[in-house]
């Protein structure tokens, strides 16, 4: 049976926007939408999910062998991993790019006491 909580989740965990997700994904937001509140979506809209977000078109999927069950939720922890160090190293980014711009003028503005 198709699980619209794993497509709730992915949504959440995706790094932009919610509209980026919709645009990036080639589905919209009532097709997302759609997608996590019924059981029974159709395959071409789980096929770009599945591409859009890396996962298996089986990770969208209740099954009842343990197996896969264990497999999507090491795969969920793997992708949430990935996420959160893509996050951690745009904010490291950020700061420096702030540091080196503050620096910069700090550096103009000696420069300009000294021409006084």
């Amino acid at each position: 049976m198709f699980n619209g909580k794993k497509v709730k989740e992915e949504l959440d965990n995706y790094p932009g926007t919610k509209l980026d997700f919709y645009k990036k994904s080639g589905l919209s937001k009532s097709t997302i939408i759609s997608m996590i509140s019924t059981q029974n979506p159709q395959a071409e809209n789980i096929e770009k999910l599945a591409d859009f977000t890396m996962q298996t078109i089986d990770y969208f999927f209740e099954r009842d062998i343990e197996l896969n069950s264990k497999k999507s939720e090491t795969n969920s922890k793997s992708n949430k991993e990935l996420i959160d160090e893509v996050k951690r190293l745009t904010k490291k980014t950020t700061i420096q790019e702030i540091e080196i711009e503050r620096l910069t003028l700090e550096l103009n503005n000696s420069k300009l006491h000294k021409a006084d």
